[in-house]
């Protein structure tokens, strides 16, 4: 027996035949180990485009909250200004205050005294504010890739609440666009007190989200 394991071990074709495996076997968890650190490379990058998505998101978050909480405070000034028959007539000296801090919102009709002034309110907003939705795009598209096994729960869980929180303020927002610029909202109280209620839903909103920003920072443990 010891002679058949001492010819086999000097056999070439034995040699031949072992380092033949190993070479496989090492060469197959080589390839497995490539692979699986390229996929991680990915992943980093793919994740660092959430990151990126969801920052762009505060951003645009941020601005449009003191866009819509300047606007409610001018809605709640004009509100005060009309009459019960929803006209607003003031005196002229009062025209150019209000004017200058509330960026000329109130704009001159025919007046019957001299002076007064009858106004009418020209309700505005950034275009690129108003059409804005909040992007939910790169972190869809992560979710249907094997990077998500390779995500630590906590960081899927917090992000996915991130988006949830977009969702709505997407169809809150619009919503707002769609009740604020009906025909004839600003000439109805009704319909002009709904207005303001509206803005301040989506302020409350707005402030929700900004108080959330704050989570953003534990996933920069995430990588």
């Amino acid at each position: 027996m010891k002679n058949i394991l001492k010819i086999a071990a000097n056999s070439s074709w034995v040699i031949t035949l072992t380092s033949t495996m190993l070479g496989v076997l090492i060469g197959l968890y080589l390839n497995d180990y490539n692979t699986n650190l390229n996929l991680e490379k990915k992943r980093v990058n793919a994740f660092q485009d959430v990151l990126t998505e969801i920052d762009n998101n505060f951003v645009k978050l941020a601005e449009y909250h003191d866009e819509i909480d300047f606007k409610l405070k001018e809605l709640r000034q004009v509100s005060k200004l009309y009459n019960t028959d929803m006209k607003i007539i003031i005196h002229k000296d009062s025209l150019n205050s209000i004017n200058q801090k509330f960026r000329n919102p109130l704009h001159e009709l025919p007046a019957t005294h001299q002076d007064s002034l009858r106004l009418y309110y020209l309700y505005s907003i950034s275009a690129n504010l108003i059409i804005m939705d909040l992007h939910t795009a790169t972190w869809d598209t992560y979710k249907q890739t094997d990077f998500l096994g390779l995500t630590d729960f906590n960081c899927i869980a917090t992000i996915e609440d991130f988006y949830n929180q977009f969702e709505k303020f997407n169809i809150s927002n619009t919503k707002f666009r769609e009740r604020s610029f009906t025909s004839g909202a600003y000439q109805e109280r009704e319909l002009f007190d709904d207005r303001v209620g509206e803005a301040s839903k989506l302020l409350a909103k707005l402030r929700l989200l900004k108080q959330i920003e704050a989570q953003r920072k534990e996933l920069n443990t995430c990588d």
